[in-house]
């Protein structure tokens, strides 16, 4: 069964929403070691939600969930600025640090994590949608 909640956008809610993610997988079942790669992925997304998609404050993320018995889906819905993550180059890992571009490794590290990543703007909304099967 679908379950959905909209938080503040804001810094301060992140410990909240994934509370609300992790309840929600665990019981459905996701194994411990599925799960922590997912609230990883989840702050990484919602701290570039809350730093960079609003130009005022007051915006909102909303979390839709679901589990079809193999796979959880989350899906973080915001109202920011059109901002498609996966577009954006993979980070350069061979170059020194102080040759690396700012930005980009957290995105990559959520592709990394997650078993599937995609985006899409629908109406006014960033839909992100992180996947993450049941089984390593």
């Amino acid at each position: 069964m679908p379950l959905s909640r909209t938080f503040e956008a804001k810094i301060a809610v992140i410990d909240s929403l994934i509370e609300f993610v992790g309840d929600f997988a665990t019981e459905q079942g996701l194994p411990p070691k599925r799960s922590l790669p997912l609230q990883l992925a989840l702050e990484e997304a919602v701290v570039n939600i809350c730093n960079y998609a609003y130009s005022a404050p007051n915006g909102e993320i909303e979390v839709k969930l679901e589990h079809d018995g193999n796979r959880l889906t989350v899906e973080l819905w915001d109202e920011g600025i059109p901002f498609d993550p996966l577009a954006t180059e993979a980070p350069d890992l061979s170059a020194s640090l102080e040759e690396r571009e700012i930005g980009g490794l957290g995105i990559f590290l959520i592709g990394k994590m997650m078993d599937e990543v995609r985006y899409r703007r629908e109406g006014k909304n960033n839909v992100l949608t992180l996947i993450v099967s049941n089984n390593p």
